[in-house]
């Protein structure tokens, strides 16, 4: 009888356990979810107004060739002179003169083709232009300009944006109340996630239509076209002065020693030309060069200004709504979700 007696005492004492443990769960269960819809108010990115590049400029350059040239090279046509040919003539070594002749005459098909000069006659003819003799026919080189810089040498670039994006990851304590305040977070985030990446968007369409006027292929084209041009005009010259020169050494108009001297001139007129225009394209190209990157720098300069501001408001934002999510959270946790 004892022991059924302690076994009947034991079984109450343990429901009663039981039965004070399940109500104080109870009490501490969350009996209302709150209402966290007003939580988040005015959660947005505030859409931007595009910046506009700085602009850019870009000057063309150019090859003027002196009156002078056109003038000598119809006189020699027809065999006569002009004062500036007499004068260069004056100045002329006639030895030097004589050696340049015959190497015009021995690499004739290939100068009349446009090709280059062989090297001894090159060198000849440099010496020539150097001395000063010709300075009354030498061209002057104007290089393109970008932003009011001249241009003699290559540039280069890569454009290109790119910005991270941070990411808040929320984990719910796994009550009715976390699992409503992480709801309301993860919408107002949404929000936010959804303005900025609709601003970025839009800063990228602009940076890509900006970028557009970098595209310069065209008119690298252009000025392989023009040079093409140039250096057949100044090739017409050459060839028109010889065959003139020619005829008036044959109908002896000219000694032997005045062809030679003007044969040289007008080679080292010529080729002088052609050095100038084949620098002219390179600078050229290299002026297109520079501006496609300054306009792609300053199309990215705008675009990373841009971004920042979305990308620094985005992040404010997101600040504020994680540490009210967090305190929110909290209190979730205290009031029904606690250990």
């Amino acid at each position: 009888m004892k022991s059924n007696k302690s076994y009947f005492i034991g079984m109450i004492a343990t429901l009663a356990f039981l039965f004070l443990g399940v109500s104080s769960c109870k009490k501490e269960t969350v009996d209302e979810v709150p209402d966290f819809s007003q939580t988040f108010k005015n959660v947005a990115v505030t859409p931007i107004t595009v910046t506009s590049p700085a602009a850019t400029t870009y000057t063309a350059g150019s090859v003027s060739t002196p009156p002078t040239v056109a003038a000598a090279a119809a006189a020699l046509t027809l065999g006569n002179t002009t004062p500036e040919l007499q004068a260069a003539a004056s100045k002329v070594d006639t030895n030097a003169a004589k050696s340049i002749a015959t190497g015009v005459t021995s690499a004739l098909a290939d100068i009349k083709a446009g090709k280059a000069l062989p090297a001894a006659l090159a060198t000849n003819v440099k010496t020539l232009i150097a001395s000063g003799a010709a300075n009354a026919f030498l061209a002057t080189l104007t290089k393109p300009t970008v932003d009011g810089k001249a241009i003699g040498g290559r540039t280069g670039g890569n454009p290109g944006s790119n910005v991270a994006k941070p990411e808040v990851e929320m984990a719910s304590i796994a009550n009715a109340c976390n699992d409503a305040i992480k709801l309301a977070f993860d919408n107002a985030k949404k929000g936010l996630d959804d303005g900025k990446a609709a601003e970025i968007a839009k800063i990228k369409a602009a940076y890509d239509n900006n970028i557009k006027a970098a595209d310069v292929a065209a008119d690298k084209a252009t000025a392989l076209t023009l040079k093409t041009q140039n250096l057949a005009v100044a090739l017409s010259l050459f060839n028109t002065a010889y065959d003139g020169l020619n005829a008036a050494l044959t109908a002896k108009k000219i000694t032997q020693s005045q062809y030679n001297i003007f044969v040289a001139i007008m080679i080292s007129i010529y080729q002088d030309t052609v050095n100038n225009y084949e620098a002219l394209y390179s600078a050229t190209i290299a002026a297109l060069d520079a501006k496609a990157k300054a306009i792609t720098d300053k199309a990215k300069a705008a675009s990373d200004a841009d971004t920042k501001k979305v990308t620094d408001e985005y992040n404010t934002q997101l600040a504020a709504i994680t540490k009210t999510y967090t305190d929110e959270n909290i209190k979730c946790h205290n009031q029904g979700g606690g250990n």
